[in-house]
């Protein structure tokens, strides 16, 4: 992999990975390669990979589970606006349930 100095290789590692999953036409339900692959075909450390790997469970986009590998997931704008809210509200639980209100009026 071609590592541009000024972004870090687990964001690589990322960007590489989503171009494999579009370009092998990846469905929600199938099987990523696994880490071990994953890592000969990248050039990466398992760590690196690993550290990919969790920003894209945090996105939504993947699932890793423990003997089975990693799952591609069913996008969610929702799981989407889940997190951009609560990184929003931080701490304020008020802000959070003031969101909550207006997406529930929104969508009725």
């Amino acid at each position: 992999m071609e590592h541009a100095s000024n972004e870090k290789l687990y964001i690589q590692t990322f960007r590489e990975i989503r171009s494999y999953i579009i370009r092998n036409s990846l469905k929600p339900g199938d099987l990523l390669p696994t880490e071990v692959t994953l890592c000969q075909m990248l050039g990466v450390s398992r760590n690196v990979l690993r550290e990919a790997i969790k920003s894209m469970e945090l996105m939504g986009m993947v699932r890793s589970w423990a003997g089975r590998g990693t799952v591609i997931q069913e996008f969610s704008l929702d799981f989407i606006f889940q997190n951009v809210m609560f990184a929003a509200a931080g701490d304020d639980s008020r802000a959070i349930r003031e969101m909550l209100e207006i997406r529930k009026k929104i969508e009725l």
